[in-house]
């Protein structure tokens, strides 16, 4: 019996440690194009599988979480530099403005120009 428990485990440590692959991965290529068949053949899984997996490890679909980690680099360069909205949209990877500030306000709860006028303000007032 311990020894289906060692096999499980085993194997739950191979998948943690494949999301976390995945992860580094969408980090690091966050601007390019990335499909699921991409990213579950970086790692050598079936698609679905690996959405399964994904969602249960991380609590997001890998699509969602790449979508995260866009936005989060997008909320920097608008804080912290002057690029055009439509340029940080294309560099951190979504290919259509709309749906970049569709997704940004969304999650932030307000437009990327609404953002970085509040966020270049509270800049402006730490730098005071």
């Amino acid at each position: 019996r311990s020894k289906d428990l060692t096999i499980k485990d085993d194997s739950v440590q191979v998948e943690d440690d494949e999301i976390q692959l995945v992860q580094r991965f969408i980090r690091e290529n966050y601007s390019k194009r990335l499909t699921l068949d991409q990213l579950a053949s970086h790692i050598g899984m079936k698609k679905y599988y690996f959405i399964r997996v994904f969602k249960q490890r991380t609590g997001l679909s890998p699509i969602d979480y790449l979508i995260q980690v866009r936005l989060a680099e997008a909320e920097k360069l608008l804080a912290e530099s002057n690029y055009t909205v439509s340029k940080i949209a294309d560099y951190v990877g979504f290919h259509s403005p709309s749906y970049f500030s569709k997704s940004f306000k969304e999650v932030n709860d307000c437009t990327p120009s609404e953002y970085r006028k509040k966020n270049t303000k509270e800049m402006n007032k730490r730098i005071s």
